[in-house]
């Protein structure tokens, strides 16, 4: 974001980050893009490149869309395990052979694919299981000085596949899975939003706790406008004021909890 800020093109700006950043934030173009599988492609990949230049974090956030797109669609979760490894590699084929306007680290070739096809491929009987395979599957390809292989880290073959494989695991209890994923610590909010984007999309939102959600007709109010451009939010000092509220609540509370 700061090239983009400093006037960069948005094709010479993304950082060479195979993080999950990027994933973090596209899961709804699954749902507005579901008919249409060579706009969300390119969709999903050019918004993610702009800030992750790096194959790995494109690839993987085309992942999370393609599942999406895929269980709206119908699809069953064995379904879009049977195909998402093929599906990602043709991708990232895509984007490592052409595009060459783009600024993109391309050096892994087909890492995230052949990870996502490792994985999924794999049974699974229990979540901790899920985790022990996950971390050394990624251990290979860590960078040196990784402290830990830990499935909540930010990166792409650790909380990135984490997030994925439990949103896809079999078990009919969306609150369970996404409360594993937020009990593990480490890079909770990003991993757990990557899940619960997939989540929603194979569960509805019905099960979604919404007495514990701090600000919900503020985020209401903000969903609706996504979708409806004549829905009003509130101005840009206002938000602030509040935004900078809640982070000394948050301040305060972890104050609290680490006396």
């Amino acid at each position: 974001m700061g090239k983009l800020a400093k006037g960069n093109q948005p094709e010479l700006s993304g950082s060479s980050s195979a993080g999950i950043g990027a994933a973090m934030r596209v899961a709804p173009l699954g749902a507005v893009y579901r008919d249409n599988p060579a706009v969300l492609a390119t969709a999903v990949m050019e918004a993610s490149l702009i800030t992750h230049g790096h194959i790995s974090a494109a690839a993987f956030a085309y992942a999370v869309v393609y599942t999406v797109a895929a269980l709206i669609g119908g699809q069953t979760p064995q379904e879009i395990k049977d195909s998402l490894g093929s599906a990602v590699a043709s991708v990232e084929t895509e984007w490592l052979e052409n595009h060459l306007d783009w600024t993109i680290e391309r050096s892994v070739g087909h890492l995230v694919s052949q990870s996502i096809a490792k994985i999924l491929a794999q049974k699974w009987n229990n979540c901790e299981q899920l985790r022990q395979q996950i971390s050394q599957t990624a251990k290979p390809h860590l960078a040196k000085g990784f402290t830990k292989a830990h499935p909540n880290q930010g990166f792409v073959l650790l909380g990135g596949l984490h997030a994925l494989a439990m949103a896809l695991f079999p078990q009919d209890d969306p609150e369970f899975l996404l409360a594993e994923i937020i009990r593990q610590g480490y890079d909770t909010d990003t991993v757990a939003a990557i899940c619960g984007g997939i989540l929603g999309a194979r569960f509805g939102t019905n099960w979604i706790p919404l007495e514990r959600l701090q600000e919900r007709e503020r985020l209401e109010n903000y969903a609706a406008a996504l979708v409806d451009f004549n829905v009003a939010v509130e101005d840009i000092e206002t938000f602030l004021a509040r935004e900078a509220e809640l982070s000394q609540q948050e301040a305060n509370y972890q104050k609290k909890v680490m006396a």
